[in-house]
């Protein structure tokens, strides 16, 4: 879907620089993705199952003081409204072993050490990206 291949590159351009999600972009994303259930595309209990990835890491944000970002669960949250539960599973999945993988090589390199927080939306931008390759 290029409405949200366009959400999480924008986004992920400025979680890059800034390592700060804006919340007017999330409000734009979250509107979007209304239009596009109103349009009929998706039913409403197919469009709450697809949340719940979020909501659980909106959770996990809040109970590991957070290491996730709340703007990284919103993202993921937001993501629900445009595909389905098993496309942002696995964009998701995909996102967290290649974040995974680049953070434990910069941490062999030196490059950073184990506190350091990266931008986390474009691993699932990629990861999304995958998804569609993949499924």
């Amino acid at each position: 879907m290029i409405q949200l291949i366009v959400f999480l590159g924008i986004i992920s351009i400025i979680d890059i620089s800034t390592r700060k999600i804006p919340v007017i972009l999330l409000i734009i994303m979250g509107i979007a993705g209304g239009v596009y259930i109103i349009s009929g595309d998706k039913s409403v209990i197919n469009t709450v199952i697809s949340i719940i990835p979020g909501g659980i890491l909106l959770m996990m944000a809040f109970l590991t003081k957070e290491q996730i970002g709340y703007g990284d669960a919103v993202v993921v949250t937001l993501m629900g409204l445009f595909v389905s539960v098993d496309i942002v599973c696995s964009s998701l999945v995909m996102g967290l072993t290649i974040a995974g993988i680049v953070s434990v090589i910069y941490i062999v390199i030196k490059r950073v050490d184990r506190k350091k927080q990266i931008a986390f939306t474009p691993f699932l931008l990629l990861g999304y990206g995958l998804t569609g390759v993949f499924l």
